[in-house]
C-alpha cells in the first residue's frame, strides 16, 4: 500500500502558534459578548472552532443567542484578532523536522492536505504566521466545514479524492498530534499517524489507536517508506 496524499492537523502539529488562537477567541467572546476568560478550564487539543465558541457560551451567553449567525460573528471577530495575537508571540513556528517533511513529500509527489478544526481562513493565517507553510496545502476539511472532527476529516478524504484520480481511503495517511485526530483519521480508513508535539504523550496516541506514534517529525521514515512504495 503506498500513500498518495496525506493529511495534517495544524496546531501542534505543524506548528506552534504561542496560544495567539486561544487569545484571540477570548478577545473575542469579549468584544462580542462582554465575557472575560471564557476559555478557561476549556481544553483546545484536536477541538474545532465552532465548538469551541459553543462551549465557550455555555454558562455565560443566554442559550437563546447560541446559534449559528452568533457563532459566525464570534469567529470573524476572531479572524480579525488572530494576526494581532500572532504578531504578539513573535510569529507561529514550525515544529520540529516540519519544512524537510512536507519537502519530501511534495518531491514524491503526495498530495498534501489539512484536517484541521480551525477555520479555513484562520487555517491560512496561521500557516502564512509560520514562515509560509500555506503554499504546500490546496485542500482540506476544516472547522467551517462542520464543528464534528470526524466529519470535517471526511471532507479533508473527499477533497483529496477530487485531486487525486482512484485514490483509496487506505492510501491517505491522517497525521495529527491528539487522540481526537487519530480517532477522526481511524473513521476514514486512512494510515494515522501521532506525533507527540502537543499535549498528548506516545503513550496516549497508541491508546487512542494510532498505527504509528512520532516524538516529532524530524524522523518520519515510518510515513516516507510508505509514501515511496511502487
Amino acid at each position: 500500500m503506498r500513500i498518495r496524499a496525506v493529511l495534517f492537523d495544524i496546531d501542534l502539529t505543524l506548528l506552534d502558534a504561542g496560544g495567539a488562537g486561544r487569545r484571540a477567541m477570548e478577545r473575542a467572546m469579549e468584544r462580542c459578548w462582554n465575557v472575560l476568560d471564557a476559555a478557561s478550564g476549556i481544553s483546545f487539543g484536536g477541538r474545532t472552532d465552532p465548538w469551541l465558541i459553543r462551549e465557550m457560551m455555555k454558562g455565560r451567553v443566554p442559550e437563546t443567542h447560541h446559534t449559528d449567525d452568533a457563532i459566525r460573528t464570534v469567529i470573524e471577530t476572531y479572524l480579525e484578532l488572530l494576526p494581532l495575537e500572532l504578531a504578539t508571540s513573535g510569529g507561529a513556528r514550525p515544529l520540529p523536522g516540519v519544512r524537510p517533511l512536507l519537502d519530501e513529500l511534495e518531491a514524491l509527489g503526495v498530495a498534501l492536505g489539512l484536517a484541521t478544526g480551525n477555520v479555513q481562513r484562520g487555517a491560512r493565517i496561521k500557516l502564512q504566521s509560520a514562515g509560509g507553510l500555506e503554499r504546500y496545502f490546496h485542500f482540506g476539511g476544516y472547522g467551517d466545514d462542520d464543528a464534528n472532527r470526524n466529519v470535517l476529516t471526511a471532507r479533508g478524504l473527499q477533497r483529496a479524492q477530487q485531486r487525486v484520480t482512484g485514490l483509496a481511503a487506505h492510501e491517505v495517511a491522517l497525521v495529527g498530534d491528539t487522540p481526537h485526530d487519530i480517532t477522526a483519521g481511524r473513521s476514514i480508513g486512512a494510515f494515522t499517524v501521532g506525533v507527540a508535539t502537543g499535549r498528548s504523550t506516545v503513550a496516549e496516541l497508541h491508546a487512542a489507536g494510532a498505527d504509528a506514534v512520532l516524538v516529532d517529525l524530524s524522523a518520519p521514515d515510518v510515513l516516507l517508506q510508505r509514501c515511496r512504495r511502487a
